[in-house]
């Protein structure tokens, strides 16, 4: 198995690629996570003033057996509750 790394100019891990595993993330100025994705799954971080994360937000995409061609959909987690109480 390879594994491959890639860095940011501070040092911080941006890309990893492990056997079949990616990853990816993106950082602010000042360091704070914006987005982390692990296969495919994406996630997006909002950070306040003081620098603590205040919203984790998962996307969550799947094929649409019902869609002809198969398209990929990708939803919010907020939307998939909804979409559970039909």
């Amino acid at each position: 198995m390879t594994n491959a790394f890639a860095y940011n100019i501070r040092s911080e891990l941006t890309n990893a690629v492990m056997g079949a595993q990616r990853f990816g993330w993106a950082f602010d100025a000042i360091g704070n996570r914006q987005t982390h994705t692990a296969n495919g799954t994406n996630r997006t971080y909002l950070a306040n003033a003081l620098n603590q994360y205040t919203n984790i937000r998962a996307q969550v995409t799947w094929l649409d057996p019902s869609r002809s061609k198969g398209n990929a959909i990708t939803v919010q987690p907020q939307i998939m509750r909804c979409l559970a109480r039909l």
